[in-house]
Order: C-alpha cells, then sequence, then structure tokens
C-alpha cells in the first residue's frame, strides 16, 4: 500500500555514512531518527549519500511518544514527578523531628577502672559447679 503512495506525499531523507549509522532500525524497512518513525519506500546511494524516499508514520511516532512519556512517569524520569516526589519527601520530613546530634556515651575514668576491675574479679573466680549435683525431693 506505501509502495503505491505518490512521489509527492513522501519525504526525502539523505543521510552520509556517519549519520546514517546513528539511526535506530525497527527492521530493514522501517527507521526512527529524531524521535520519527519513517517508513522506507525507495532508496538510491550516491557516493557516500544514502537517499530514503520515506513515508513519516505519524501514528507510530506518537505512539512511541506516548509510551515514552508514560515510562518515564512510571520510572519517576520526568522532571514535573521528580518534582513532585520532592514535594511531597520533604513534607513528609517536615512531619517528623530529626535530631542531628547522636548521643555517644562517655565513661569517665574512674568508671572505667572500676569496670576494669570487675570484669577482673569476675574472671578470676572459678565458677565449678557443686559436685555431685544437689538431689531433687
Amino acid at each position: 500500500m506505501i509502495a503505491e503512495l505518490d512521489k509527492s506525499e513522501l519525504i526525502l531523507l539523505s543521510f552520509t555514512e556517519e549519520q546514517h549509522a546513528l539511526l535506530k532500525w525497527k527492521h530493514s524497512k522501517e527507521f526512527e531518527w529524531q524521535g520519527s518513525m519513517y517508513d522506507i519506500v525507495d532508496s538510491t546511494h550516491e557516493g557516500n549519500t544514502i537517499h530514503y524516499w520515506c513515508w513519516w508514520d505519524y501514528e507510530e511516532t506518537e505512539l512511541n511518544k506516548t509510551l515514552r512519556n508514560s515510562l518515564a512517569q512510571v520510572l519517576g524520569t520526568n522532571p514535573k514527578s521528580q518534582q513532585h516526589q520532592f514535594e511531597i519527601t520533604q513534607f513528609y520530613k517536615s512531619l517528623f523531628f530529626e535530631s542531628i546530634e547522636k548521643y555517644i556515651p562517655t565513661i569517665s575514668k574512674e568508671e572505667t577502672k572500676h569496670f576494669l576491675m570487675y570484669s577482673r574479679s569476675v574472671n578470676t573466680q572459678n565458677f565449678q559447679p557443686d559436685t555431685p549435683p544437689p538431689e531433687l525431693i
């Protein structure tokens, strides 16, 4: 059906080999360039330039844009969505008090000395069970 179109209804796109490498191909007769989808009707080669007579696929272009925008919103890469998420986060943070200072307990030298003395006395005591064990009545 597209092959039967008059050339006046088509768009002529010309690419150097370097530009041609940047095209995103869907298949051998369809590519994306600068956010628009094109169906190739005819092509010619002149030196290092490739000429494509194309049908601009407006419907698929719009569908792809809608899909990209929806995906960006879902993934949070949309700038409006990111701003909205930031504002919600700031609101929730304002509801709770978060202390910046952390409590770090300190022990005086006197307390350390008593602790060390106690731990040594516990470690040096011999806690052997009674033998024979007591009988239960």
